[in-house]
């Protein structure tokens, strides 16, 4: 009796935090559609991902729009935010694809892709290395079907698994 009630609270503990987690993503969506059609400027972009940041557990985030960097397809960050203790490095700022093949293969296409810096080879394990990247999870943002950017988040302080249901929202 005492293992099966043990076993249901640890069942009931993991859909409150479920739950929770859910709660918390759908309100950071109603912050940044709040932020967004309040107001036009680039503060409203920057409250929408200060909503999504205060959602998750990411130490930053993000969001860039595609641009060319010398002929190249690159991003551009537009937007962030940051936990005070996430010790960000700032390298990211701008850049070119060709420097993160993987991730603009999997983005372009229309994928969202989850990075563990750990798995990286090469000149991107350097780096992501480099600026202390543990994880990384991102979203591409499409307008009329033209791949115009992605929404980011990043880890510094541990090497987390991201859950469907935060990439999903």
């Amino acid at each position: 009796t005492t293992a099966l009630v043990s076993k249901l609270y640890d069942q009931l503990s993991d859909a409150i935090d479920r739950f929770e987690l859910s709660t918390r993503l759908q309100d950071a969506i109603a912050r940044c559609s709040e932020a967004l059609l309040v107001q036009t400027d680039a503060f409203a972009v920057y409250e929408a991902v200060k909503a999504l940041l205060d959602a998750t557990d990411a130490d930053y985030a993000y969001v860039d729009q595609t641009v060319s960097v010398e002929g190249q397809p690159g991003w551009e960050i537009v937007a962030d935010a940051a936990r005070a203790s996430a010790g960000y490095g700032s390298s990211w700022k701008t850049g070119a694809y060709s420097a993160v093949p993987s991730t603009y293969a999997a983005l372009s296409s229309g994928r969202s892709i989850v990075i563990h810096t750990r798995d990286l080879k090469g000149a991107e394990r350097i780096l992501y290395d480099g600026d202390g990247i543990l994880s990384e999870a991102s979203v591409p943002i499409f307008v009329g079907g033209e791949f115009r950017g992605s929404i980011g988040f990043i880890q510094y302080t541990e090497d987390r698994l991201w859950i469907d249901t935060e990439i999903q929202t």
